[in-house]
């Protein structure tokens, strides 16, 4: 047999209110700034313990949802309910984290639509692989087929 709530759990009308926010932010601002407690800190006399703010970006590249869970002076500590990217900024995000990594002599590493990353040799022209989801993953398939060619892996 199903559970179903008690009929006489809800016979009050509510016993807070959740105030909704909606905030439109430059198109540089990423979800790493939204969920920096500093972040809000010119906010925190508007924003209450369970409110909900909806941020989207003045491109439409980012729309997330936030709800407060804490706050205190100078600092709102904010949890991710949903988010979501334009592709092309995640994209941008991996390139980014990606540059610390070096490709191997002889290899390319790229973004194509149809095949996501790839990874590519210079002489010959081959793809090595492809459909990889990051560009660190591309770069470690790199390095691993280098390795291979070379005959230093097993």
């Amino acid at each position: 047999m199903a559970k179903t709530l008690h009929a006489t759990a809800m016979t009050r009308s509510a016993d807070y209110a959740r105030t909704y926010h909606h905030v439109v932010v430059p198109h540089d601002v990423t979800l790493e700034d939204l969920t920096r407690p500093n972040y809000w800190a010119h906010h925190t006399e508007r924003l209450r313990k369970g409110d909900l703010v909806d941020v989207l970006s003045e491109d439409d590249g980012l729309d997330v949802q936030l709800r407060v869970i804490d706050k205190g002076i100078g600092f709102v500590n904010m949890r991710v309910i949903r988010s979501w990217q334009r592709q092309e900024a995640k994209i941008e995000q991996d390139a980014a984290a990606a540059d610390a990594l070096d490709v191997p002599d002889g290899y390319i590493v790229n973004h194509a639509p149809m095949t996501k990353w790839r990874v590519m040799t210079k002489e010959p022209h081959m793809e090595v692989s492809r459909n990889h989801p990051s560009k660190e993953a591309a770069i470690q398939a790199a390095v691993v087929h280098a390795a291979k060619a070379a005959g230093l892996a097993a």
